[in-house]
């Protein structure tokens, strides 16, 4: 079940798109550490967040995402991990708060995993996340190994069903193909 059907305010994790992990991305083996995301973020765009806010935390990053005019907070436990060259991040719904009162999932449904690429140079921060229609297209491809399923409705969410491996040797050996258009956030001051 899609996280978003709940939480509203992960329809707009970064402009996220509609795919999912049921396998995490990282190991805890290799966690990677980036002590420049620690911090406060926005971005310019009108529909975004009024902050994301990026902590530190025993097991890895927390990002905390906040919509004030719709009251709504979510917590995210944030792990990051690098492929070649590349910088992910993995992300999973850890709570979510409406007002003051806390939102469950409902009865039977998880968390998935959310799965971002990112950049960081200085005060900007730039983020894609695995996007259905990037998914779709990638997933024609020859040498495409990802384990997946569609919603039934047209334009319906992917769900990655491959194990944290297999996931992890495509991104290394195809890094911008399920990826959407990044959007970057500015450092808040």
């Amino acid at each position: 079940m899609r996280i978003s059907m709940v939480a509203p305010l992960a329809l707009s994790l970064f402009l996220a798109g509609c795919a999912s992990s049921v396998a995490p991305l990282y190991t805890k083996s290799d966690a990677a550490d980036e002590p420049g995301l620690v911090g406060a973020w926005t971005s310019d765009k009108s529909d975004a967040l009024d902050s994301i806010r990026i902590e530190k935390s025993k097991d890895g990053y927390e990002a905390i995402l906040r919509d004030a005019k719709g009251g709504a907070e979510a917590t995210y436990e944030m792990h990051l991990i690098k492929l070649g060259d590349n910088s992910f991040a993995d992300l999973l719904l850890s709570n979510y708060t409406h007002g003051n009162d806390s939102v469950d999932l409902p009865m039977g449904a998880v968390a998935l995993h959310q799965i971002a690429k990112y950049k960081l140079a200085g005060d900007e921060l730039s983020v894609a996340f695995v996007d259905g229609d990037a998914f779709d297209k990638a997933s024609k491809k020859d040498g495409f190994t990802i384990q997946f399923r569609s919603t039934k409705n047209e334009g319906g969410d992917v769900v990655i069903i491959s194990p944290t491996e297999q996931i992890r040797a495509y991104l290394a050996s195809h890094p911008a193909d399920v990826f959407g258009d990044p959007d970057v956030l500015k450092r808040k001051r």
